[in-house]
């Protein structure tokens, strides 16, 4: 039988194999604005279609939670499916959207995908297993790579022996074009190129109720927090969401362009720094997997350390990620 990560595999190429023709044809997709003002597609409700009856013929007792069609059935397993995360960026003809997959089990997310199906990247995590890269060909996975944060030797780094990932994809504005292509047979094609335990996280003091913003660190000083920070390749995703809420980091660092998501530029090494100005639970339950088996640290921007609603902030090291967090509770608390 498949394991859960092969079946989640199989589930995003089944996806991807949905959503790339849709993406080719982009004149001729329907579309609407959600009661939230996000847009929705033919193609994300497609996509979700297909990625549950994968799941479903597979694993008939698990739940499944959907960004499109909410959450059927009750049990200890859950999938979490975002069919296409960055559906804005879909419907702009901008390759950077994803398919997400993840399973949650008691609670924890144990299994992770991320597919970046126009790009033919995907990327994947199960707990305690480490993080991966790899590419879409022919239907299958392959050129299956480990990938690993970058250490700069700040308080809180995880250990790691050895030279960072490089970066294999260049920092620049990404194109438009769609290389991989969906073929007769359902699979994914695309063109060629393009084991560490998650560490422990301390629980954080909120200052408020939950959903405010932590100021408790192993650090002391504001300026010390502003000085770890500082220089950090910083990553924002979406860019145009909660800009006061990025302003304090960007003040001290620039964001750098994305070309694939910025915490899977994290997990890989490329950046230091990344926060997701917003979402649900769907947006962050594989890509908070991906980065901390990669040794990387994640929790919302309230310090809640598992996946929910929110923005959430993803880092190299815990000290970076807390850092972070303090320098923009301390901006936004100051008078």
């Amino acid at each position: 039988m498949e394991t859960d990560l092969q079946l989640a595999q199989r589930a995003a190429m089944t996806g991807a194999a949905v959503a790339l023709p849709h993406f080719e044809a982009l004149a001729e997709l329907s579309r609407e604005v959600k009661a939230d003002g996000s847009v929705v597609t033919a193609a994300d409700r497609a996509v979700e279609s297909a990625v549950r009856d994968v799941l479903t013929a597979a694993r008939p007792s698990d739940a499944i939670l959907g960004e499109e069609e909410g959450q059927t059935g009750s049990a200890g397993r859950r999938w979490i499916i975002d069919p296409i995360d960055g559906t804005a960026l879909f419907v702009a003809g901008d390759n950077r959207w994803l398919i997400l997959i993840a399973l949650e089990v008691d609670g924890e997310v144990t299994t992770a995908v991320a597919a970046h199906p126009a790009q033919g990247s995907v990327w994947w995590a199960t707990r305690g297993g480490g993080a991966f890269e790899g590419r879409f060909v022919g239907g299958r996975v392959v050129a299956e790579t480990p990938v690993r944060v970058t250490t700069n030797g700040d308080t809180g780094d995880p250990p790691y022996s050895g030279s960072a990932t490089p970066m294999s994809t260049p920092m620049a504005t990404p194109t438009a074009t769609a290389t991989p292509t969906a073929t007769a047979t359902g699979t994914v094609t695309a063109t060629a190129p393009p084991t560490a335990p998650a560490p422990q996280v301390a629980a954080i003091k909120l200052i408020r109720e939950p959903g405010t913003i932590p100021t408790d660190s192993p650090l002391t000083d504001i300026s010390e927090k502003s000085g770890v920070v500082a220089g950090s390749r910083l990553g924002v995703v979406p860019e145009e969401w909660n800009r006061d809420l990025v302003a304090p980091l960007k003040r001290l660092t620039p964001a750098l362009p994305w070309p694939i998501h910025p915490a899977l530029m994290v997990a890989r090494g490329d950046l230091d720094l990344a926060v997701q100005t917003g979402g649900q639970i769907w947006d962050f339950a594989a890509t908070s997997l991906i980065v901390r088996e990669a040794g990387g640290s994640y929790s919302g921007i309230n310090g809640r350390l598992e996946p929910g609603p929110g923005a959430s902030v993803y880092a190299r090291s815990d000290a970076l990620r807390l850092a972070a967090l303090d320098v923009v509770s301390g901006s936004l608390l100051s008078p």
